[in-house]
């Protein structure tokens, strides 16, 4: 990850932590933490290009971010990733939008995002 000046989380961000949140929580996500991703401050992206970001890290985090929600999207343009929110119940630091096969550095649609692969369904 590369520091960038800070800048605040944009829309479609916003958009796909908190359907992360609210869809695939491996805990239960407080509705607080759900309302603030608005106001997250993005502070390093990844240097291959995806769509990875971490978010300003409060002082005095005392837990290490571990991933609180996650699950599958596929992007516009096909790419099937994997997509998490890290941090702890309570905070949120990073979403990890990792390729599973090729990678077109976008987030995925949002109506794509589920707990399962797309075609796993039997």
């Amino acid at each position: 990850m590369r520091s960038i000046s800070p800048r605040p989380i944009a829309e479609p961000e916003i958009a796909v932590v908190r359907t992360v949140l609210e869809k695939l929580p491996f805990y239960p996500i407080p509705r607080s933490t759900v309302d603030a991703v608005g106001d997250l401050t993005v502070v390093r992206t990844c240097e291959c290009g995806c769509a990875c970001v971490d978010f300003e890290e409060p002082p005095n985090l005392a837990v290490a971010a571990t991933p609180v929600a996650g699950g599958y999207g596929v992007t516009a343009a096909g790419a099937t990733v994997n997509v998490e929110v890290y941090g702890t119940p309570e905070v949120i630091l990073a979403l990890r939008i990792l390729p599973l096969g090729h990678e077109d550095g976008t987030l995925p649609r949002l109506d794509s995002i589920g707990a399962m692969l797309p075609g796993d369904a039997t």
